[in-house]
């Protein structure tokens, strides 16, 4: 019987509480863009006063009572890995068990990081991904793929290990529970039971419920609630053809036997007890039921909907008479959500998800194209929308009442207009937002976008989108008789045919500041570069194929998949056999040689061609002209301008750089972030280097007051190439250097390689032909 009954639909939400949990970003500093739009696990403190929710890759700790973030805790603050799995907080100490994918452990301890790697680190053979933690104590029981870990949270060790299948194997256990004399562990083939004061360690202690008390088969869950043993038979877990024929058993003095009280049959996802309250998630929500099987909560979602319930703690501080009853949810969909009479989604600030396709960023603005076009070309039908960041706050890009705007493969700032978006989407065609709406389609019916049409098919299939000087908008098309279109400013667009063109697809392209379009041509089909004369039709006088023979282009292979331009005009190429340059890109249309070149780099003590055994898969030039280049599993580099010495070698091993595989790289000169693209997720990192500033309006060295111990000192609002002298009070020059775009770091070493004394310090500042001057003072202390 049900005596009260706490019911909450997520189909309705009444309410959103908006974080931003950006906190400013020092240079040489790591940043995690994901926000908390998609979240898999939620844990409490003991005295639920701090609620921690994952999104994967960060934990972000919420206040409850001041309902405010405190603190973001991820790779770049201190965690040691990606890819978070399951949150669960030990009722004795307060300890956060942070349990990854892979087996790797973090925990968070007032404040305070430490790392267990032990199980990452194993030679086990199999998966080491952990299912869900059971606390006795100082003790945490960790159900693993592979068996259960007694872990210590006081020493934080791991005591011993349990592989409780036949001979010492392997074997999948969901969740652990136990009574006054028995410990019981969930399996992919039963529940199986020891004597908890048995040699856990030794297989032959454990043995399988018999069949003719409960079914052969999964168990995704086992929990003790009020004395009694409950098993959640889960034959879904394993096999999706059985759909509703989970059931859920109970042990008590009578044996073995269905439950009554929960709605049979079912879909078991996720089983747990805590204060003699057993809350149950199943395909349509979750319920929380007493130890008198009332059903004292309930929220429901939709069976086949979006909402995915991954994880839920229900506050038992507010299960009293007359109050409504709280709880935290970790949702796929919508992220975190906090209940109470109605919901409220915690919405805190960063991309909605880890999807990255490409990145552009201009002013301090972002925009990533979320999607995964391969080169096969087939769709994902992705209805994830761009996320653009203003330089204050991030955005979704999707009416989710009238978008149906699938697959967005690229975009592009207006420079003109920050709010003015162009992107590109693989089905739909060429897709505006202003103002973070959806302002206009350009397409087929209504503008004469190319489409596939030609191969049979009605998708736009576009693949990337650049702008020109002149506002114009450039797309690619694969498999299309045009390999580009472009949208004018007057609405107009202007496709360009190629005789012969159908059979290739089309990747990156960029717009030179000479007048060509380059446009990458995938599955190893080389270049295709069109000199912009105004003529549609495509002919040898204005587009050229680049290949890997000699006179006709030299790529090191017919393989690229990136693409840059550098301030001199350089054209950066990335292909599978590393990094190649075409120095005279004029030349292609005039008759010279514009035959790439490789950069040879002495790298210990060897010659060797530049990252040679590298696919190349982002470049991007900062305003110093450095080369950023991301590559599919080594991480991301940085060389100097004319590539031949390298600054940085960023991986997941030296760096918080969450992955090796990188998708792409921006670069914005206002604030000198480079914004990473992974296979998981968006990142940033802040350099030192800006766009120069046209003249000598804010000339400023921060830190100042400088701690004479800190690394460096920056000195910024200068125009490029600015000539800066250093001197003491008495005039004396400590340091001179110059600027590579708007600002110069000195590391408070004078000319003698000496750390310089405590004092007041005078910076002069000046173009180089002196027609343009700037004071600014620094005072260094201890």
């Amino acid at each position: 019987m049900i005596k009260k009954n706490h019911f909450l639909s997520l189909i309705f939400i009444l309410s959103i509480q908006c974080i931003t949990a950006q906190t400013n970003q020092r240079i040489g500093e790591w940043k995690d863009l994901l926000g908390f739009y998609s979240c898999n696990s939620v844990a409490h403190s003991n005295d639920y006063s701090t609620i921690y929710v994952s999104n994967r890759n960060s934990i972000a700790a919420y206040n409850k009572t001041t309902q405010e973030i405190e603190s973001i805790y991820n790779k770049t603050t201190g965690l040691s890995d990606v890819g978070i799995k399951i949150l669960r907080c030990s009722p004795l100490n307060n300890k956060l068990l942070v349990c990854y994918d892979n087996g790797n452990i973090d925990v968070l301890d007032n404040k305070q990081i430490y790392n267990v790697s032990d199980i990452k680190n194993s030679s086990i053979q199999g998966s080491k991904k952990i299912n869900e933690i059971t606390f006795v104590g100082k003790w945490a029981y960790i159900a693993c793929g592979f068996g259960i870990i007694l872990f210590d949270t006081d020493k934080l060790e791991i005591k011993e290990t349990y592989f409780i299948g036949k001979n010492n194997t392997f074997m999948n256990v969901y969740q652990v529970a136990f009574d006054d004399s028995l410990i019981y562990a969930a399996t992919d083939s039963s529940v199986y039971k020891a004597n908890k004061n048995s040699i856990l360690n030794d297989f032959r202690n454990w043995k399988p419920i018999p069949g003719n008390s409960i079914p052969k088969g999964t168990y995704s869950g086992v929990v003790n609630m009020n004395g009694k043993i409950y098993a959640a038979y889960s034959p879904f877990t394993r096999n999706t053809a059985n759909w509703m024929q989970d059931t859920l058993y109970q042990f008590d003095a009578s044996g073995w036997h269905k439950s009554t009280f929960v709605s049979v049959p079912n879909v078991f996802k996720k089983l747990y007890a805590e204060n003699n309250i057993m809350w149950l998630k199943d395909a349509f929500g979750a319920r929380g039921y007493d130890k008198n099987y009332n059903q004292i909560y309930a929220i429901a979602s939709y069976a086949f909907g979006n909402s995915q319930i991954s994880d839920i703690i229900i506050d038992y501080t507010t299960i009293l008479p007359g109050h409504p009853i709280e709880s935290y949810i970790a949702d796929d969909f919508y992220g975190f959500i906090r209940t109470t009479w109605d919901q409220t989604i915690i919405k805190i600030d960063g991309t909605h998800g880890d999807l990255v396709s490409r990145i552009k960023a201009y002013n301090g603005n972002i925009i990533v194209a979320p999607s995964k076009i391969d080169e096969t070309g087939n769709p994902n039908f992705y209805l994830e929308g761009p996320y653009y960041f203003d330089s204050e706050s991030w955005h979704y890009l999707r009416d989710f009442n009238h978008d149906t705007i699938v697959d967005i493969s690229d975009a592009v700032i207006d420079q003109n207009d920050n709010s003015h978006i162009y992107a590109c989407s693989w089905i739909n065609g060429i897709v505006e937002y202003q103002n973070n709406t959806l302002k206009s389609v350009h397409n087929f019916s209504n503008s004469g976008l190319i489409n596939a049409q030609a191969v049979n098919l009605s998708w736009h299939l576009e693949n990337s989108i650049t702008k020109d000087k002149n506002g114009n908008i450039w797309v690619s098309h694969p498999i299309t008789p045009s390999p580009f279109s472009v949208l004018k400013p007057n609405g107009q667009v202007q496709n360009y045919y190629l005789p012969g063109f159908n059979a290739l697809m089309t990747g990156r392209l960029i717009y030179t500041k000479n007048d060509q379009l380059w446009v990458l041509l995938t599955r190893g089909n080389g270049i295709l570069v069109y000199n912009n004369d105004g003529n549609t039709n495509l002919s040898s006088t204005n587009s050229k194929y680049l290949s890997s023979a000699i006179g006709n282009g030299n790529l090191p292979t017919d393989y690229v998949y990136s693409i840059a331009e550098d301030k001199n005009g350089y054209v950066w190429l990335g292909t599978t056999q590393g990094v190649a340059v075409i120095y005279n890109p004029e030349n292609i249309f005039n008759g010279g040689n514009y035959d790439a070149q490789q950069i040879y780099v002495t790298q210990d003590g060897q010659t060797q061609l530049l990252l040679i055994t590298e696919q190349i898969n982002a470049i991007t030039i900062d305003s110093a002209d450095r080369k950023w280049i991301g590559t599919e599993s080594s991480g991301l580099y940085c060389f100097t301008p004319d590539g031949q010495t390298q600054i940085y070698h960023f991986t997941t091993d030296n760096s918080p750089l969450i992955s090796n595989r990188i998708i792409d790289i921006a670069y914005d000169e206002v604030t000198g972030d480079i914004i990473v693209g992974t296979d998981k997720g968006v990142q940033s990192y802040k350099t030192d280097v800006i766009k120069g500033y046209d003249e000598y309006t804010n000339v400023h060295a921060f830190p100042n007051p400088a701690n004479r111990n800190t690394e460096n000192i920056y000195i910024k609002g200068l125009i490029d190439g600015t000539i800066i002298k250093i001197t003491d009070i008495a005039g004396n020059i400590v340091w001179e250097g110059k600027s590579a775009g708007g600002m110069i770091t000195w590391n408070m070493y004078n000319l003698y390689n000496k750390k310089v004394t405590n004092g007041i310090y005078v910076v002069y500042a000046s173009t180089s032909d002196n027609q343009q001057r700037a004071v600014t003072k620094i005072m260094i202390l201890n």
